[in-house]
């Protein structure tokens, strides 16, 4: 295993191992690690209450397409508490006879949204496209096929005859991205060539791809940064071997939400304290601490 390896692989380990180091880290997520995210535990409620495994796909499709990083964990819970109110707005068939005002009553008075008109507008035409085109691989993956995950982002990217978009607020890059990783795991849809989906890639990210000396800065200025980091984690990746959810181990996508976390609550809380303070063991090979 490679230097880059080792750092992907304990980032990965210490996330979902939940060892990661926050004793110095106030007012931290409670999405510490793998099991205490928001919508790993809300879809684990689901399941252990017998809920159908369509429906929890459509449970991750319907919020996922809401999910904004910001309100993420208000977003799940509030969205579980809908589901036991409504159970019928998450059935693509029942909704056929809801309203798009009846369901923005409904995101609202929930708390699940706070823009009800444009939300509730893409909740309906999401599942109004994958009751329709029921061949279409996005429809197929959740009604239990197996689909490649190219041709579920060629999917999300194409639109109605009209123009006007098939997939409204799960089309975007990053949003598709957490959203297909979402339905291997927890959801347990059945996507193949899953470890071809790249990292996200934002500010954070980046600053800590820096720290840890996987890229050096000057070589940022000569290639797409996104994409190039995304093949630095992905080369990084490729003789490692850790342990994640079935589904999602030792690809990207399961190193995305590890990545995520270490980047925000490890480098991000160093660059507001202006000083090093550890967070796991991939922490010994970052420049601040030499």
């Amino acid at each position: 295993m490679s230097d880059f390896g080792k750092i992907a692989a304990s980032i990965a380990e210490d996330f979902y191992k939940g060892r990661f180091d926050l004793s110095a880290r106030d007012k931290i997520s409670a999405a510490a690690s793998w099991s205490l995210m928001p919508h790993v535990e809300c879809v684990q409620f689901l399941r252990d209450a017998g809920t159908p495994e369509r429906t929890i796909l459509f449970f991750i499709t319907f919020l996922g397409a809401l999910d904004r990083a910001k309100d993420s964990e208000r977003l799940w819970w509030n969205g579980l508490e809908l589901h036991e109110a409504h159970p019928e707005i998450f059935d693509p068939l029942a909704l056929l006879n809801v309203s798009v005002d009846e369901l923005g009553e409904y995101l609202e008075e929930s708390g699940v949204s706070r823009n009800t008109g444009q939300d509730s507008e893409a909740w309906l035409r999401i599942a109004q496209t994958i009751t329709f085109e029921s061949n279409c691989p996005v429809s197929r993956v959740i009604y239990g096929k197996s689909v490649d995950v190219k041709k579920l982002i060629k999917d999300l990217g194409t639109r109605a005859e009209d123009g006007s978009n098939r997939f409204p607020l799960l089309s975007g890059p990053k949003t598709s991205s957490v959203w297909l990783r979402m339905l291997a795991s927890p959801g347990g849809a059945n996507i193949t060539h899953l470890d071809t989906l790249p990292v996200s890639v934002d500010q954070q990210v980046s600053r800590a791809t820096i720290n840890l000396g996987l890229v050096k800065s000057d070589k940022l200025s000569s290639t797409p940064e996104a994409q190039y980091i995304q093949s630095v984690w992905r080369s990084a990746l490729a003789t490692v071997d850790f342990e994640a959810p079935e589904g999602v181990r030792n690809t990207c996508a399961g190193l995305d939400p590890a990545l995520s976390f270490f980047s925000k609550f490890g480098c991000g809380h160093c660059d507001k304290q202006g000083t090093p303070v550890r967070i796991g063991l991939a922490c010994n090979h970052c420049r601040l601490f030499r």
